[in-house]
């Protein structure tokens, strides 16, 4: 892709840019790193260039399909085979719950519950019925069609059998969404969700318990961890190790331009790793990118939904260090449904 962007161009974009400026970045955070030797060949299959490679991907993928022309019907019939395959991981999903199949579980070999199918990754997997929920449920909100609202209620009902919380609070965040700006009564229900959250925050600690009594893993990790290590997954945890490995560490560059042995201190909350990586500087160029990519453009409901979904990955993690989910995301927002918009 890389030598396509390279022998077709013209002249420098914005993108081209950001993407060199990133790279220059990473190359700085990496100096500033806190060690007597930088092991070259542990941080490029596991380590620091490894997760860069990720978090590059995106951008260069971006500079390619800009370079070249695909007709847009390819998009559309990409998505629907997709799709396909989705409801064929649905079929897998509950032929491994019904029959307790380890290789389907999400976590293999561990009392946590969650089946993934055939996938390998649950998080990524999450991800992409996550976009696959945004692309029904916006033709539903258009439509009203049963087709569309069917396969919104299974990819639901799919994520939530995966094993991870960041999707019951993506499907909270929809239905909320929802509720506040789709339906008839939404001014009630302005008033009614704040007054819920409220009774949530105040019976915290009731209500979590009763949630997670079904679960001897949770209940295992409530007990020796307490509440919010068990929401944010023991993430709360890892932050606070983040912090004293800064205050030991770091100086005043490294706020700026970041610098971290990223595999032995990433955290997954998604703002705070592009920080802890590529510090202030890092947050600012991702920030103008995802504006300019993944927001430009779009309908106040596109918007909503693509904004749930970063919402979700800004207190879960993971959604632009998966490669094929941010792709997904990107074609599905700017390729599949602006051609359906045509037609």
């Amino acid at each position: 892709m890389s030598l396509v962007i390279i022998f077709n161009y013209k002249s420098l974009s914005r993108l081209h840019k950001v993407t060199i400026g990133i790279i220059i970045l990473f190359i700085i955070s990496q100096i500033n790193i806190d060690s007597s030797s930088y092991d070259f060949m542990y941080h490029i299959s596991r380590g620091n260039i490894y997760f860069f490679n990720r978090y590059l991907y995106i951008l260069i993928f971006i500079l390619f399909l800009n370079s070249i022309k695909i007709p847009s019907i390819s998009f559309q019939k990409g998505y629907n085979y997709l799709e396909v395959l989705l409801f064929i991981n649905c079929l897998v999903i509950i032929f491994g719950i019904l029959f307790e199949i380890n290789i389907f579980k999400s976590y293999e070999s561990t009392p946590r519950f969650g089946y993934a199918g055939l996938f390998s990754k649950p998080e990524e997997a999450g991800f992409i019925y996550c976009i696959a929920i945004i692309y029904n449920y916006y033709y539903w909100s258009l439509n009203k069609s049963k087709t569309n609202l069917i396969k919104v209620a299974v990819f639901i009902a799919t994520i939530l059998v995966l094993g991870q919380k960041k999707m019951f609070l993506f499907v909270a965040l929809l239905i909320c969404m929802h509720l506040l700006f789709q339906v008839k009564y939404k001014k009630f229900f302005r008033v009614i969700i704040p007054v819920l959250g409220l009774i949530v925050i105040i019976f915290n600690k009731k209500i979590f318990s009763y949630l997670i009594s079904h679960s001897s893993f949770w209940t295992r990790i409530y007990q020796e961890k307490g509440l919010l290590s068990t929401l944010t997954s023991t993430r709360s945890d890892l932050v606070k190790n983040v912090i004293i490995y800064i205050k030991a560490n770091w100086d005043t560059y490294n706020f700026i331009f970041g610098g971290i042995d990223f595999n032995k201190y990433k955290v997954e909350f998604e703002a705070f790793d592009l920080y802890i990586f590529l510090g202030i500087f890092g947050l600012l160029f991702y920030y103008y990118f995802i504006k300019t990519f993944f927001y430009k453009n779009l309908d106040n409901l596109k918007r909503r939904l693509v904004f749930t979904l970063f919402l979700t990955s800004f207190l879960g993690g993971g959604l632009l260090l998966s490669v094929t989910a941010t792709l997904l995301l990107y074609i599905v927002i700017n390729k599949v449904m602006v051609v359906n918009d045509n037609e």
